[in-house]
């Protein structure tokens, strides 16, 4: 394989990388600090259990 052909494969290569995680950031939702758990789990109140008081 001459450098030419190598050269071009590997940026092929870093291409498909960059590519890729280009395409993984676009479907990250971004949440700017919010905290997204209580969305995640519905609507549905969830249940606290409190400890015993101490004595």
């Amino acid at each position: 394989m001459y450098p030419l052909d190598a050269y071009r494969a590997h940026f092929a290569g870093v291409t498909l990388l960059v590519t890729a995680a280009l395409a993984a950031t676009l479907f990250v939702r971004e949440t700017r600090g919010r905290n997204i758990h209580a969305e995640l789990a519905g609507a549905e109140p969830r249940r606290v259990f409190e400890s015993p008081p101490c004595s």
